[in-house]
Parts: C-alpha cells; structure tokens; sequence
C-alpha cells in the first residue's frame, strides 16, 4: 500500500468514526433523527420506524392506522372500517349496509342472500 493509500484510508476510518461514534445511542424503534442516534425525536401519529437507528419515519401503509407518536407499527384497521389513504391516524367506519374489503383499504356492498329460485309446493298434512 503506498503512503497516499494508506492516508486516504485512515483519513476514510476516521471519518467514519466521527460520523458514528461507538457510545453513540442509536434512536429506538418508534424514534429517529438524520444521524439515526440521539437526540431522537418521536415519529409523529400515521408513521413508525420499527428497527433501531431509523433515519426518518415511514408512513403507514393504506388500511392500517396509528393515532399516537412514537410507535414502532401501524395496527390494521378492524374489519368494517377503512383507512383510504397511507399515513392514517384513525381508520373511517363504513356506512350501513357496507363493510371492508381484504385490503381495509375501501367499502363495499355487503352481499345480499340468494334468494331461492322456486319456493317449491308447500305440503300441509293434517292429522
């Protein structure tokens, strides 16, 4: 390795560990920052980060909700209610006569009973 090789390795390893220093907290789940360690700051409500160290926040996907800061998951929305969009606080409750689809992402019509074709002869025996 030569004397320039050597120098631009060190100069890459220290800056390395001033980036990152080894004491350095990482931001838990539910937190982050731009270095990914403290000071950390909560994700605010319809975004989590779920592994140490997080960067930034992630919203939540379309059908799921988180309504407080600092959450490492987005909880699905129960069935009957929906959250249309990413990034839900809170999930919308579908209308009578509708209920969610797989996705709880949008309402639809609950199915109607079949109605027999032919109700058939009734037969009435007395006794």
């Amino acid at each position: 390795m030569t004397l320039r090789a050597a120098t631009l390795a060190a100069a890459c390893l220290l800056s390395i560990a001033i980036a990152a220093p080894a004491s350095a907290q990482l931001c838990p789940a539910g937190k982050a920052s731009p270095t990914g360690s403290a000071p950390c700051t909560n994700c605010p409500p319809g975004t989590f980060s779920s592994v140490p160290g997080s960067i930034s926040c992630t919203a939540c996907p379309a059908g799921y909700f988180n309504p407080s800061p600092g959450a490492a998951a987005c909880t699905q929305c129960p069935a009957g209610s929906i959250a249309p969009s990413p990034g839900s606080t809170s999930c919308q409750v579908c209308p009578p006569g509708y209920t969610s689809d797989p996705t709880h992402t949008m309402c639809v019509p609950l199915p109607t009973p079949a109605r027999p074709r032919s109700w058939g002869r009734l037969k009435i025996i007395y006794r």
